[in-house]
C-alpha cells in the first residue's frame, strides 16, 4: 500500500500521559513491550549519561516522549529505547547513580545508589513522574502487509531522530557560560580584530565560531592547574571544573591583568610559529597549546617569560623543530600522545629554568586531595530536594494561530539571548510541516513564564521558527524587534519524502484543508511559571532538554539501520558478523562504529564495481596535511543516497558480498601465518600492518588499506604474502616520510597495484555455506519456528541420489537441519546447490552422513543476485505433480549448478543455460496446485517442440556428468 495513503487514512495516533509506576511496574505490559527492535541501535549510554537523565526525572524535567507502535496487545518502541531501558535498568537494580552524572542533586549524596537505596520521598517522586507517550497503530490492518508496517515504523523513527536538529556542543557552551563574567570579558576581546586574528592564527579551526575560540581560551587559562596525565583521561570534564573554580575566585578588577598576560604569551608563541612553520610541517594548534601551558607554569613559578628574539625563546623553538612528529594531529587526542608532547616541554623547563615539574605531568596526592574537595558540596550549596524540583502544570495544547496572536501582543519571546542562531535547514523544516500534515505529534514546546507575564521559549525554538517561516509570519527577537525568519516563505523540500506531491509548494499553494490543518495544529506547551518556581533557572532546563548524550547522527549506520531496506542492512550485519572478531575498528563498538566502517568500505567497493556511479574524483579525498598524506571521505551523504535508492538494492548487496568474499578473504590470506589463521592472529597481524598498537585503529587506516588492496588478484596473496605485507607496511610508512607529495605517494601505490593486479579472466569468488546461511539442528521437542528457517535439509534415503530439501522437518532430529539464508543470497539458489547431484558426488553423501559440518564446508560460487534468482525461477517448476516434468526441471537445476562450478567448460562448449532460463515464463508458487500444474505443463510441451534453445543447450553439455539426452516422453 502507498505510504501516503497509510499515513493519511490508516494510521492512528494516541498521545497519553502515564506514570513511571504504571509503565514499568506492570510486568504484563513490560513483557509485551519490545524495546530493542532490529532497526534500533544498541544500548549506548554510560553511567554518567544515564545518571544525568535519571536526575532530570527526579528534579521534574519533562523528558521527550516515548514513541510506541502498537500491534494488538504488543508494543514496540520506535523512539526512546535509551530512555526506556535506562529507567528499566534503574528500577531493576542493574544501574547505580554515578557521581559524574549528578549536577543538581550531588548535594544529596545519592551517587553509587540504586533505586532501592534511595529515600522514600525520592522513590515515590520517581515512580509518580508522568511520562508522555505517543502510540501509533493502524485503524484497520486491511491491506497492510508486514513490509508496510516495518516501513511505517522506520519512517517514524527517522522522523523523530532527524526532524529536529539537536544543539551542537558550542551552542550548549554558549548557554552554560552566558552569564559568566570572565567568559563574557574574553568574548568582548575577541571582537577586537588584532587579538581575534592573532588567536585564530595560532589556534587554527576550520569552524570560526566564537564559542569554539572561547572554549579553547577557558582550557588555556586552567590547564597548568591540572596534571597532564589526569587531563589526558578526563579532558573537558576537568577543564570545566577548574575553569568554574577560576571564574568564581577571580575579581573583575583582575580581568585586565589576566588578559595582558594572556596576550603576552600569545605574542611569544607567534614568534615561535614564525620559526617553526614550514611547508614540510605546517604549524598547528598543538604547538600553541603546549607552549601556552609551559609559559603559564613559568609565570606560576615566578620565572620571567623569555623575551622576543631571546636565546631562551630560540631554544624552545629549536626543541619543537627537532621534535615536530610529536605534534602531529593524527591520533593527537590519545592519552599517550598528549603526555608525550607535554613531557617534552616539561623536561625543558626543568633542565633550563630549574622549575620543579613534580605534579605537572603525573598526578600527585596533593592534587587528588584538592580534586576531592572540589567535588564535595559547599555549605551554601545545600538546598532541599523539593527546592530543586520543578513545579509545572500539565501541558496545554495551543494552536499555531494562538501563538501568533500572543506574539502580536508582545507576550511571547521566541529567541531569548542564550538561544542558538536560527538553523536554516529547509529540508528538516519541510519534514516538520509534513509531520503536521500527516498527524505526527511533535515534541512539547517548553515555556518559562516570567512574573511580568512574558513567555520565553526554553526549548522548541526551531520548530516554531520553521512553522512561522512557512506561514510567512514574523516573530519577536531577543531585542524585542519584530523580524522575519531567515527562511521566510520557504518552499517545501519533499522530493524524497512521503508527501512528494507537495514538493516545492509554498503555504499559499496548499489546499484550504491543508492550510487549516497547519494553522489549527495543536502544539503541546509546557509552561513553567517563575511565580511558582522561585529557584528555577531557565538555562539549566534549556541545557537538559538540549543535551543529547548520544544523538543519532545523519549518514551513519545508526541512522541507516533505522530506515534503509532491511535486506541491505541485514546483508551488511551478517557479513560483518562473519569477520567481527578481527576486522573491527573498535573492539567494542557500542554505537555501531564497526558496522558503519564496514558499510563505508562496502560503498567504496560498490563504486569500484559500478564505475560512473560516483564522482569522477572517487569517494576519497587524498591530501597533504602537517607533513603527511591523509585520507578522508568526500561525502557520507552520497552513501545515504545510494542506500536509499531501491533500484540499487541488489547492486549494493552484491558489493557487500564481493567485499567480504574478495577483499576480506584476500586480506585474511595475507594476514594468516603459515600454521595459524585464527582470529587472534589475524587481529594482531592487522595491527602490525596498519602500524597501530592495542587495536587503536582509525577509520582512515581502513580507507587506506582498501585503497591499497581492492580489486587485486587473490591468487597472488598466498604465494607472496610476506613480500606483500612488507610492501603494504612500507606504503603506510611512506605517508609520513619526508618530502612526500600526493603525486609521489600515488605513484608508489600505482606501482604496487600494478605488480599484483588481476591478469586474464577474474577468478570465481567462492564463499562457504556457513558464511551465507545459519544451519541449526532440528529438535522435535521445540517449536519448528525457533529459530525461523527458510527450509530444512535431510538425506533422501528413498532415492539415495541427492540431499532432500523439505519445508516440514522430519522427526528424526539426526537427519534434519534448518537453514536460514542471509539476505544477498536467494533461498532457491542455496536449495539448488544443496540438493544437486554435483554436491552429492563431491561430498560423497551416498556413503557418509549429511552433517552440519559437511553442509557448512560446501564451497558456494558468489553470483549476482539477478543470476541467483534464475534458480528460484526454475525451482517453482519442480513443484508440479507430474513426476516426469518435475524430474526434467530438477535436472535443469543440476546442470545450472554444474555451470556455475565449471564456467570455463560450459563456455568452451558454447552452452549458456542461464540465457535460455531467462526466457522461461515466471510462475508464482502460491497459485492453486492445479493451475500451477497447467502452467508448467504448457511450458514443458513448448520446450519439447523446440529444435534449439534450452533443450539443445542441455543436450550439448558433456564432460561433467555425461550427456543429457533431452526430455522423457510421456
Amino acid at each position: 500500500m502507498n505510504l501516503t495513503e497509510i499515513f493519511e487514512n490508516k494510521l492512528k495516533v494516541s498521545p497519553e500521559v502515564i506514570s513511571i509506576d504504571s509503565l514499568f511496574n506492570d510486568e504484563g505490559r513490560v513483557k509485551k513491550t519490545q524495546y530493542a527492535p532490529p532497526y534500533q541501535r544498541n544500548y549506548v549510554w554510560d553511567g554518567e549519561k544515564a545518571t544525568y537523565f535519571l536526575e532530570s526525572i527526579l528534579i521534574g524535567t519533562e523528558i521527550p516522549p516515548l514513541i510506541f507502535f502498537r500491534n494488538g496487545s504488543k508494543r514496540e518502541i520506535i523512539d526512546g529505547r535509551q530512555r526506556y531501558e535506562t529507567i528499566l535498568r534503574f528500577l531493576r537494580g542493574e544501574l547505580r547513580l554515578s557521581k559524574a552524572g549528578l549536577k543538581k542533586l550531588d548535594v544529596l549524596n545519592i551517587d553509587k545508589k540504586s533505586f532501592n537505596d534511595l529515600d522514600e520521598d525520592l522513590k515515590n517522586d520517581f515512580l509518580d513522574t508522568k511520562l508522555r507517550t505517543i502510540e501509533y497503530s493502524f485503524h484497520s490492518r486491511e491491506g497492510i502487509t508486514q513490509q508496510d508496517e516495518d516501513l511505517v515504523k522506520q519512517v517514524i523513527f527517522k522522523r523523530y531522530n532527524t526532524g529536529i536538529t539537536p544543539l551542537k556542543e558550542h551552542e550548549i557552551d554558549k548557554a552554560i557560560y552566558f552569564e559568566d563574567d570572565l567568559n563574557t570579558f574574553f568574548k568582548e576581546k575577541l571582537k577586537e580584530d588584532e587579538f581575534h586574528n592573532l588567536f585564530n592564527t595560532l589556534f587554527k579551526y576550520e569552524d570560526k565560531k566564537v564559542e569554539i575560540s572561547l572554549k579553547k581560551i577557558r582550557q588555556l587559562l586552567v590547564l597548568h592547574m591540572i596534571p597532564i596525565r589526569y587531563y589526558s583521561i578526563a579532558k573537558q570534564k576537568v577543564i570545566d571544573k577548574y575553569y568554574d573554580l577560576l571564574s568564581a575566585q577571580i575579581r573583575e578588577e583582575e580581568f585586565d591583568d589576566l588578559f595582558a598576560s594572556f596576550r603576552k604569551k600569545l605574542a611569544l608563541i607567534d614568534e615561535v610559529r614564525g620559526v617553526v612553520d614550514s611547508e614540510e610541517f605546517p604549524y598547528n594548534r598543538l604547538i600553541s597549546e603546549t607552549l601556552f601551558w609551559a609559559f603559564s607554569i613559568m609565570e606560576e613559578n615566578d620565572v620571567a617569560l623569555p623575551e622576543p628574539d631571546s636565546i631562551e625563546l630560540a631554544a624552545m623553538a629549536e626543541l619543537i623543530h627537532r621534535n615536530l612528529p610529536v605534534f602531529e594531529m593524527d591520533r593527537s587526542s590519545f592519552a599517550n600522545q598528549i603526555v608525550t608532547r607535554y613531557r617534552l616541554l616539561a623536561e625543558h623547563l626543568k633542565e633550563v629554568f630549574g622549575i620543579n615539574m613534580e605534579g605537572y605531568i603525573d598526578t600527585s596526592d596533593e592534587f587528588k586531595e584538592q580534586n576531592r574537595k572540589l567535588n564535595q558540596p559547599k555549605e551554601d550549596d545545600e538546598v532541599s530536594y523539593q527546592d530543586l524540583r520543578i513545579n509545572k502544570p500539565e501541558p496545554s495544547s495551543n494552536t499555531i494561530m494562538d501563538i501568533c496572536r500572543q506574539m502580536s501582543r508582545n507576550r511571547f519571546l521566541v529567541r531569548p539571548p542564550y538561544q542558538r542562531e536560527e538553523v536554516i535547514d529547509r529540508k528538516k523544516s519541510s519534514e516538520i510541516i509534513e509531520s503536521i500534515l500527516l498527524g505526527i505529534k511533535l515534541p512539547p514546546i517548553f515555556i518559562f513564564k516570567h512574573k511580568n507575564g512574558i513567555s520565553e521559549v526554553i526549548d522548541g525554538q526551531q520548530r516554531i521558527l520553521s512553522i512561522l517561516a512557512f506561514l510567512g509570519k514574523s516573530y519577536v527577537d531577543e531585542n524585542w524587534n519584530e523580524v522575519k525568519t531567515k527562511k521566510d516563505g520557504f518552499s517545501l523540500q519533499l522530493k524524497d519524502s512521503i508527501l512528494t506531491y507537495l514538493d516545492k509548494k509554498k503555504f499559499d499553494q496548499l489546499s484550504e484543508e491543508q492550510q487549516d490543518i497547519i494553522t489549527s495544529y495543536g502544539l503541546w506547551l509546557i509552561e513553567i511559571s517563575e511565580k511558582n518556581n522561585p529557584n528555577f533557572a531557565p538555562l539549566d532546563l534549556f541545557i537538559r532538554l538540549n543535551y543529547k548524550p548520544c544523538p543519532v547522527k545523519d549518514d551513519t549506520f545508526e541512522m541507516w539501520n533505522s530506515y534503509i531496506d532491511r535486506g541491505v542492512i541485514n546483508t551488511i550485519k551478517y557479513s560483518y558478523e562473519n569477520n567481527e572478531d578481527w576486522f573491527y575498528m573498535r573492539r567494542k563498538g557500542n554505537r555501531m562504529e564497526n558496522e558503519n566502517n564496514y558499510t563505508v568500505l562496502s560503498y567504496f567497493n560498490y563504486l569500484y564495481l559500478n564505475p560512473g556511479e560516483g564522482s569522477e574524483k572517487g569517494p576519497l579525498d587524498i591530501y597533504r596535511l602537517f607533513g603527511r598524506i591523509s585520507f578522508r571521505l568526500r561525502s557520507k551523504r552520497e552513501i545515504s543516497k545510494i542506500l536509499e535508492d531501491a533500484g540499487k538494492k541488489d547492486a549494493f548487496e552484491e558489493a557487500v558480498n564481493d567485499f567480504e568474499f574478495s577483499f576480506i578473504r584476500n586480506l585474511r590470506v595475507l594476514l594468516s601465518d603459515e600454521k595459524d589463521d585464527n582470529d587472534k592472529t589475524l587481529s594482531k597481524n592487522l595491527d602490525e600492518l596498519l602500524g597501530v598498537e592495542n587495536n587503536k585503529r582509525t577509520q582512515q587506516s581502513f580507507y587506506v588499506l582498501w585503497y591499497f588492496l581492492h580489486g587485486l588478484d587473490g591468487r597472488c596473496f598466498k604465494e607472496n604474502k610476506k613480500i606483500i605485507r612488507q610492501e603494504v607496511r612500507a606504503l603506510f610508512n611512506s605517508m609520513s616520510s619526508e618530502g612526500i607529495t600526493v603525486e609521489s605517494f600515488n605513484k608508489k601505490v600505482d606501482g604496487f597495484r600494478e605488480r599484483y593486479k588481476r591478469c586474464g579472466e577474474p577468478e570465481t569468488i567462492f564463499a562457504k555455506i556457513e558464511d551465507v546461511a545459519r544451519i541449526y539442528s532440528f529438535d522435535p521437542e521445540h517449536s519448528i519456528g525457533e529459530p525461523q528457517c527458510d527450509f530444512y535439509v535431510m538425506r533422501d534415503n528413498k532415492m539415495l541420489n541427492r540431499v532432500a530439501i523439505v519445508e516440514i522437518p522430519t522427526m528424526d532430529k539426526e537427519a534434519s537441519y534448518g537453514v536460514r539464508v542471509r539476505d544477498g543470497f536467494t533461498k532457491g539458489y542455496l536449495e539448488a546447490i544443496l540438493q544437486s547431484n554435483f554436491i552429492f558426488r563431491e561430498f560423497d553423501f551416498a556413503n557418509r552422513n549429511v552433517t552440519i559440518g559437511a553442509l557448512k564446508s560446501i564451497d558456494l560460487p558468489v553470483l549476482p543476485i539477478e543470476k541467483q534468482r534464475l534458480f528460484d525461477k526454475v525451482m517453482v517448476y519442480t513443484y508440479t505433480h507430474n513426476y516426469i516434468q518435475s524430474r526434467f526441471f530438477e535436472n535443469l537445476l543440476d546442470r545450472m549448478v554444474e555451470e556455475v562450478y565449471h564456467q570455463e567448460l560450459f563456455r568452451f562448449q558454447n552452452v549458456t543455460l542461464f540465457e535460455q532460463v531467462r526466457k522461461l515464463e515466471d510462475l508464482q508458487r502460491f497459485a492453486m496446485d492445479d493451475s500451477l500444474d497447467e502452467q508448467i505443463d504448457k511450458v514443458y510441451y513448448s520446450l519439447t517442440k523446440e529444435s534449439d534453445g534450452l533443450l539443445s543447450s542441455l543436450a550439448g553439455v558433456t564432460g561433467v556428468t555425461g550427456s543429457y539426452g533431452g526430455p522423457i516422453e510421456k
